[in-house]
C-alpha cells in the first residue's frame, strides 16, 4: 500500500545528471504510508503546500450507486461482466456513466489556490492531479529549502542528512520533470 505518482505524459529523455528515484522509470514515483507523511511534511516547511479544503465528490443515490459500479465494471471487463451476470448498460446509463466520470474528472483535476498542491492531494491515492504550475513551486520549494530540511526536519525524523537531502533532491527533479510533462496523477 502506498502513494504512486504517475505523469500524465511520459518523458523522451531526462536532463543529463538528474537524480530521480526510479531512474528507468523517470515518469514514475512513489512512497510508503509512512514515507508519504515525511515528504509533506518536507513541502510544508517548504512553504509549497496549500491546505485547501477537499472538494466534495459527485453524490447519486444510493440505488444508482450500485448500479453505477456494475457499469463501470461491465466498461472495464466486459467479457468478466458477462461472465457474472451483469446487464450491459443502455444508452441512457452510458450517459450517466459519461456525466458522472466527467464530475469527477473536474474534482480530481481542480488546481489549488496559488499554485499550490493542497494537502489533501497527497493523503488518499485517488487520482488527484498535480498540475504543471504546482508541480514547479514544489520543485523550486524544495530545491531552496533543501539543505534546511534536512539537516533540520529530516533528523528531527530518524533519518540521516545525506539521506534526506536525496530524498528531496528526488522528490523535487520528479517534480520538475513533471512540470514539463502535464503533471502527476497520485494514485
Amino acid at each position: 500500500m502506498g502513494y504512486d505518482m504517475q505523469m500524465v505524459e511520459i518523458p523522451s529523455t531526462v536532463p543529463d545528471g538528474m537524480i530521480l528515484q526510479n531512474p528507468t522509470t523517470p515518469d514514475y514515483h512513489r512512497y510508503t504510508n509512512r514515507a508519504m507523511p515525511v515528504t509533506l511534511l518536507a513541502m510544508e516547511w517548504a512553504n509549497v503546500l496549500g491546505f485547501d479544503a477537499q472538494p466534495e465528490f459527485p453524490k447519486l443515490a444510493d440505488n444508482a450507486l450500485e448500479r453505477l459500479k456494475e457499469l463501470m465494471f461491465f466498461q472495464k471487463f466486459p467479457k468478466e461482466a458477462v461472465e457474472e451476470g451483469i446487464e450491459p448498460p443502455n444508452a441512457e446509463e452510458l450517459t450517466v456513466v459519461d456525466d458522472y466520470n466527467a464530475k469527477v474528472s473536474l474534482v480530481l483535476d481542480a488546481p489549488g489556490h496559488g499554485n499550490l498542491p493542497p494537502a489533501y492531494k497527497f493523503q488518499s491515492n485517488s487520482g488527484w492531479l498535480v498540475t504543471p504550475a504546482e508541480c514547479l513551486n514544489v520543485a523550486d520549494g524544495i530545491d531552496k529549502n533543501n539543505e534546511m530540511i534536512a539537516s533540520q526536519m529530516f533528523t528531527d525524523a530518524g533519518f540521516s542528512v545525506e539521506d534526506g537531502r536525496l530524498w528531496l533532491t528526488c522528490w523535487a527533479n520528479f517534480n520538475r520533470l513533471a512540470a514539463a510533462h502535464g503533471g502527476y496523477r497520485v494514485r
